[in-house]
């Protein structure tokens, strides 16, 4: 369902090194979590939409990214930046 988003694991193979990611990996075919928020579409591909740390759960447990929230904010006048 490309509707839904979960986070991508990889699976490393003793030794491998992943540009961005910690490294090396230690255990034969370790599956690592990144961080990466992806969706998968019906031919497989995958699509990178934000970074975990990125988020925020707002008040009804709904995931955004924070740069959203900084925006609404920088937006009102009385408010002269967000971070």
């Amino acid at each position: 369902n490309n509707n839904q988003s979960g986070e991508l694991c990889i699976k490393a193979i003793k030794g491998s090194k992943f540009l961005g990611y910690e490294t090396p990996y230690e255990e034969e075919l370790e599956w690592i979590e990144t961080g990466d928020i992806v969706t998968m579409d019906e031919d497989g591909i995958i699509e990178i939409i934000t970074n975990k740390e990125d988020l925020i759960v707002d008040s009804s447990g709904q995931l955004i990214e924070h740069w959203l929230l900084e925006k609404a904010l920088c937006s009102h006048n009385e408010v002269k930046g967000a971070q």
